[in-house]
């Protein structure tokens, strides 16, 4: 009887042992978490062998954009990632490029009780010059730093066509000071490089179709309480806005006949619990610079005022959702 007990006993703590193992395991499996889809061409047949990268955009202090993993499309252009429960709660965008062509999609992440996500991503064709791409809005935010003057500059565009458009053989110039240090591109696309000339950036972009933004930022040196800053804008660019924090640099639009009757909008907007002063000059005609006054610049340090880039990292990551919308045809099925 004791024997029969002593195996009764056995049976039920190996049962109990196994219940807990099958939950352990199916807690495991449901925090799998997988983003798989499709690549195809510009005429809906799949693109075997596309490299495939699946991209992890950090939003905490300066933002982030770099790979996490990479793959090919297999001959069906299927692919697949699997991703660890600990990065789940990350925004992430999937690119995917061939010798002949290149996409990404918008950015993404999952949502509460997800675990699989779906983007079929198609491969467009490519146009070769800047011509069909429509520039709208210049941005310029300014803040102080020592013995300089931070500025960053956000250039909203659009490609109007259905293709990739390929401006290598026609590079888009852009003027700045001649003076001007430490210039950098933020490049949340691979596909976005810049190369300084003396007073000039010439950008080789190879532009998705859709709402895009060239996002950069140059030191200016100053040793003046005031100076009059011109600004060199792409053609037919529809308005200008300049930001600084408020209470701090004084920031006007120096306007000449021309522009004497331009509408300009003022008003203070709100990024991360600060304030900053806006201005925004709306531009009839084809204007290809402004001058901007920069007054009550600090000339020592201890007048320094909180930084305004994180303000730029805000608009370019944060208004309307990364502003960086959808950039080919796709389709994504959650």
């Amino acid at each position: 009887m004791e024997t029969n007990s002593g195996y009764r006993l056995l049976h039920m703590r190996m049962g109990i042992l196994l219940l807990i193992l099958m939950s352990w395991c199916s807690v495991q499996a449901a925090e799998t978490y997988k983003i798989q889809g499709t690549i195809l061409t510009e005429k809906q047949k799949p693109a075997g062998g596309a490299v495939v990268l699946l991209m992890k955009i950090v939003m905490q202090g300066q933002p982030t954009i770099s790979p996490l993993k990479q793959g090919l499309s297999d001959e069906q252009g299927r692919y697949e990632f699997i991703i660890e429960p600990a990065e789940a709660n990350s925004f992430f965008r999937i690119e995917a490029m061939t010798e002949k062509s290149t996409t990404s999609s918008e950015p993404f992440k999952f949502k509460k009780g997800q675990f699989v996500k779906s983007m079929r991503l198609i491969l467009p064709t490519i146009k070769k010059g800047a011509t069909y791409l429509d520039f709208g809005r210049d941005i310029l935010v300014v803040d102080a730093m020592e013995s300089a003057l931070r500025i960053t500059e956000i250039i909203r565009f659009s490609n109007k066509s259905n293709a990739m458009v390929n401006t290598d053989s026609e590079p888009i110039i852009k003027r700045i000071p001649a003076e001007a240090e430490n210039f950098q591109l933020f490049k949340g696309q691979n596909r976005f490089n810049a190369t300084r000339e003396s007073d000039k950036i010439l950008f080789r972009l190879l532009v998705p179709p859709g709402d895009n933004q060239l996002y950069f930022s140059y030191d200016l040196p100053v040793n003046k309480r005031s100076v009059v800053f011109l600004n060199h804008l792409l053609p037919q660019t529809g308005e200008m806005e300049i930001i600084a924090p408020v209470n701090t640099l004084d920031l006007s639009f120096d306007r000449p006949p021309e522009l004497a009757a331009a509408r300009i909008v003022r008003q203070v907007k709100r990024f991360s619990n600060k304030q900053y002063d806006s201005q925004t000059i709306f531009l009839e005609e084809d204007q290809r610079e402004i001058a901007v006054v920069i007054k009550n610049i600090p000339i020592s340090r201890e007048q320094f005022y909180y930084p305004a880039i994180m303000l730029a990292a805000l608009l370019f990551f944060g208004l309307s959702f990364f502003l960086i919308k959808r950039s080919q045809p796709a389709s994504e099925n959650s």
